[in-house]
């Protein structure tokens, strides 16, 4: 697969949303390697920062429901984690947007100008 990500390739993907959304799950690790856009790495691979915290995160939680019975607490628990996952997400998922918006910004405005001074 090329690393250059070309409209016409991919008409499935109707705007930045969804690239930036297979960027996001390439990152994270939800597609198998067919599937993931090869200039994005997963961050949860073996070894790395994110999957010690997940594997450690992992550990509390079923820590947390050995000791617990009570079924009301443990949703509340998960509702916690997946709103946590969602604050990462939406974050990507933004930066994305900032990436994107400098890019142009670098770019210029189509008629040769830099909208941003180069130091």
């Amino acid at each position: 697969m090329s690393d250059e990500i070309q409209r016409g390739d991919f008409p499935e993907l109707p705007d930045e949303t969804d690239i930036a959304q297979w960027g996001f799950d390439s990152l994270m690790g939800h597609l198998i390697p067919e599937c993931r856009l090869s200039w994005v790495g997963n961050i949860f691979v073996p070894g790395s920062a994110c999957y010690a915290q997940y594997s450690r995160m992992y550990d509390a939680y079923d820590d947390f429901l050995n000791r617990s019975r009570n079924e009301a607490m443990n949703e509340d628990v998960e509702t916690i984690i997946d709103a946590l996952l969602d604050y990462g997400r939406i974050g990507a998922m933004e930066m994305f947007a900032y990436g994107r918006k400098y890019q142009r910004m670098q770019d210029g405005d189509g008629k040769g100008n830099r909208i941003i001074a180069q130091k």
